[in-house]
């Protein structure tokens, strides 16, 4: 997405992603298209990151499967 992008996520994400992916979540659940008892989440690279950040944060998912997360942002490796 460019500099200007990745400096505003810097040190950031993904906090403000989670919100906006639990909001969706919820609007998907009002709207009847998914069931709130048969939630799954998976992410590859940052949405890796974010899906561990998600299992972290609340018990809504019934499984998930965090794929390839970058965890350290220094060398932006697998650990």
């Amino acid at each position: 997405y460019g500099e200007e992008f990745a400096d505003l996520i810097d040190k950031k994400y993904p906090a403000d992603d989670y919100g906006d992916l639990m909001a969706a979540v919820d609007a998907a659940i009002a709207a009847g298209v998914a069931d709130p008892d048969n939630l799954f989440v998976t992410g590859g690279s940052g949405g890796g990151l974010l899906t561990a950040w998600i299992v972290g944060k609340n018990d809504r998912f019934k499984a998930a499967a965090t794929q390839k997360p970058v965890i350290n942002w220094i060398s932006e490796a697998l650990t």
